[in-house]
């Protein structure tokens, strides 16, 4: 008997110190490890990713920007010294406990817990203290704070700010995400983000025809010359084989719209099949329809175009592959400098941009958009331009033309 008391107390003082050492762990996590612990916690997790904002800012070259500078240069500069923007804003999206709404959760890694309060207290939130978080509620917003960490809430509804904030850092001192949550965490790209569809088919009819357990990964990527969007699909074979989804053998349509001198402004093939496609009217006889009425919007009387049917004759070339259209389910090009025929009065900032692209394979979708100026990051260029054109009476040129 005797043996057996000292052998549970044995065991119950090692469970204690185990308890103890990682109740102690988890209090000392960094920033980093605290994402990873809500990430792998959070029951009702639909996505989380990341974007990697100083990146972003740094070669967009955002901050030589007028009209940053006349906007929000100052609160950048306060915000820079109350969060480090140097460490990328972790975001993630859970459903309530029906599945019938999305919470978004932004995280960022704090600096100065006082600095952030007092600035934010100066601009009328009300902070309120509770086991040792600091939290403002402002409508559908909640700001958030311990002392390592900025949580930002957006919530629908009604809710209960203090509950929200406190059981949202509570799931940061959970155990860590490893394996694939890491690994998708950890993903390339400037911003990128992954989503597990089967909390939200629950409450979507929309939904319901995709196969259980379907997850998708979304990478967007700003290059010199080059933005690109990729979208994966984790078990394609599944979600085709569930859809009915086919090559069909001839396409379903493929139209080119020209300028009068005979320039392929616009191509597009769908080569495709689905009954779920049937289902939303995605069939030849619409597509027509709506192309021909967006080319009848887009000619006046100073521009002609004509939309007619690609033949393989014409053997247009899809930019980024260098391959004839109808090699995927689905293309579409849009030499977007040529479009300034359309629009003229753009044409000295549709000139920056070089084309777009847009394909469907069997287990990805990539859209392309490049500009002209390969030696600059692609974000620098298209905000330099709408900076150019906005400081120089665009916004009132656009609302003139309205």
């Amino acid at each position: 008997m005797i043996k057996k008391i000292g052998f549970f107390a044995i065991a119950a003082l090692l469970i204690a110190g185990c308890s103890s050492n990682e109740e102690k762990e988890a209090k000392n996590r960094g920033f980093k490890e605290s994402v990873y612990a809500f990430v792998n916690s959070q029951p009702n997790i639909v996505g989380y990713g990341r974007m990697d904002v100083e990146t972003v800012m740094k070669e967009s070259e955002m901050e030589q920007m007028g009209m940053f500078q006349m906007v929000a240069a100052q609160t950048y500069e306060d915000l820079k010294d109350q969060v480090d923007t140097k460490e990328p804003v972790y975001l993630a999206t859970t459903t309530t406990e029906n599945h019938s709404d999305l919470t978004l959760y932004a995280m960022i890694k704090l600096k100065d817990r006082k600095k952030f309060i007092d600035y934010w207290t100066s601009m009328n939130y009300v902070f309120k203290k509770h086991k040792g978080i600091s939290y403002a509620e402002d409508n559908e917003k909640i700001l958030a704070v311990n002392d390592k960490m900025l949580m930002v809430i957006m919530a629908p509804g009604q809710f209960d700010g203090k509950a929200l904030a406190t059981k949202a850092f509570d799931y940061t001192t959970g155990k860590m995400a490893t394996g694939s949550k890491k690994k998708h965490l950890e993903a390339e790209g400037d911003f990128v983000m992954h989503i597990d569809l089967d909390p939200i088919r629950e409450n979507d009819r929309s939904m319901s025809m995709l196969p259980k357990g379907t997850e998708i990964d979304m990478a967007l990527n700003f290059n010199n010359g080059k933005m690109t969007f990729d979208v994966d699909f984790n078990d394609f074979k599944n979600l085709q084989s569930q859809l009915g989804m086919k090559m069909s053998d001839e396409p379903m349509i493929a139209k080119k719209l020209e300028d009068a001198e005979g320039n392929v402004l616009m191509a597009m093939q769908l080569s495709m099949q689905s009954p779920l496609m049937d289902f939303a009217g995605i069939n030849a006889d619409e597509m027509e329809r709506s192309l021909t009425g967006a080319t009848m919007l887009l000619s006046n009387d100073e521009v002609s175009m004509e939309m007619s049917n690609i033949t393989p004759e014409d053997n247009i070339v899809m930019p980024e592959s260098g391959k004839a259209m109808g090699d995927q389910p689905m293309e579409i090009m849009v030499d977007l400098d040529a479009m300034a025929v359309i629009m003229p009065q753009y044409k000295d900032y549709l000139s920056k941009l070089d084309y777009a692209s847009f394909v469907v394979s069997m287990d990805h979708i990539r859209l392309v958009i490049a500009s002209n100026e390969a030696n600059q990051n692609f974000l620098a260029t298209v905000l330099k331009t709408a900076d150019t054109f906005l400081m120089s009476g665009g916004l009132m040129q656009m609302m003139a033309n309205q």
